[in-house]
């Protein structure tokens, strides 16, 4: 039942969301939503706050996965890893995060 109750909304979020993303006519009936000139610099902060909370959860998960693989070498050999690679695929995330975040500072 919850199941069918979760895939039901996410199936009804999604079908809203490419109707208004391709049906531009729609999207103009839809409410707009602005914000008030002087709370900028509060929005602005709390999107710097966000990306520096998310860069340094990424760069928490790197470094504990590091950690766990470093303390438990008999896993890398059980589950045929190598440790650069997991570490790779690990900050690949991070680097990306990094990316947007600067992208969208410059844009």
């Amino acid at each position: 039942m919850k199941r069918t109750l979760w895939m039901t909304v996410t199936l009804v979020v999604v079908v809203g969301w490419l109707l208004l993303a391709y049906m531009p006519g729609l999207a103009a009936h839809m409410p707009m939503l602005a914000w008030p000139a002087w709370s900028l610099p509060l929005l602005g902060g709390l999107v710097a706050l966000a990306a520096v909370a998310a860069l340094a959860i990424q760069a928490w998960i790197v470094y504990a996965t590091d950690q766990a693989l470093a303390a438990r070498p008999a896993a890398l050999c059980e589950f045929n890893l190598r440790r650069s690679a997991e570490a790779f695929w690990t900050l690949l995330p991070l680097l990306m995060t990094v990316a947007l975040v600067a992208a969208v500072w410059l844009a």
